[in-house]
């Protein structure tokens, strides 16, 4: 097994447990200086008679919509296995936020920094394969984003929402270069998964993994999974089909969700 696939389960001790409540507690100075962990990137061989390569229009970063839609972006951070570990996010409910799994993998302690302020979080949705986590956040009044109900169209304009570092939400201008069946692994690198996705268009921060990529009307289309390994210019989205499902789950859910062991990081970072 690869060093990066290697994971491990720890149990704090008090001092720490404490230490991680003071340091969440300042999530405002730290939002842009956390590890970033290995990402469970989609592979797949797409047909190229589909595939829509034109870059995005920079222009539609100036949309009225960034200003409207930034607000319900946040920063997610857990501590896990003594270190800070975290992401973008966003509002997808009343007191919700989504996330993904590697941003709160074998968090004893979660928070959410948003609106200038850190909030305490509990994990109620974990899911190594879809690399997806949901967020209870009490007493969260930020406005949530909506899901498109229905799939952009290639090579339509979108952007990327993300919170890479403590100066607040950005948005990169991105457009749509297909969509389909995205093949690859869990968040620790075993179980083989399928899940529906977006190939986009965009050069984006990879700490604004997490993050919403949304329509020309504010509504989410999906939520970033990271660059491609291979392509740095080419961004993977999960849908908000796949999202919703987890909106299901979670909302039938009031028990705090186990996030399983901690993500090893790679060698060199």
């Amino acid at each position: 097994m690869s060093h990066a696939a290697r994971t491990y389960r720890c149990k704090m001790p008090p001092h720490w447990t404490r230490a991680a409540a003071v340091l969440l507690a300042a999530l405002s100075a730290v939002s842009g200086c956390v590890r970033e962990h290995p990402l469970a990137t989609p592979k797949h061989e797409p047909p190229p008679s589909v595939i829509v390569d034109q870059p995005p229009e920079r222009r539609v970063v100036d949309n009225p919509i960034v200003t409207t839609a930034k607000p319900s972006v946040v920063a997610v951070r857990g501590v896990a296995c003594h270190e800070l570990t975290g992401g973008s996010g966003f509002v997808i409910g009343p007191n919700r936020v989504i996330s993904l799994a590697t941003a709160v993998a074998g968090s004893a302690v979660a928070g959410v920094y948003a609106d200038g302020r850190s909030y305490r979080a509990r994990v109620v949705d974990f899911d190594p394969r879809a690399n997806v986590a949901i967020l209870d956040v009490p007493n969260l009044a930020v406005a949530p984003l909506s899901l498109a109900p229905s799939r952009a169209k290639k090579g339509a304009d979108v952007l990327i929402l993300g919170y890479p570092t403590r100066s607040g939400p950005e948005a990169v201008a991105a457009s749509i270069r297909q969509f389909a069946l995205a093949r690859g692994e869990d968040i620790y690198q075993g179980d083989a998964v399928t899940r529906e996705a977006y190939e986009v268009n965009g050069v984006m921060d990879p700490r604004s993994a997490g993050g919403p990529l949304i329509d020309m009307d504010g509504r989410v289309l999906g939520m970033v999974l990271g660059r491609e390994v291979q392509r740095l210019e080419v961004v993977l989205v999960l849908s908000a089909r796949e999202i919703s499902r987890h909106l299901v789950k979670a909302d039938k859910s009031a028990l705090t969700a186990p996030t399983g062991p901690c993500i090893a990081p790679p060698s060199g970072l």
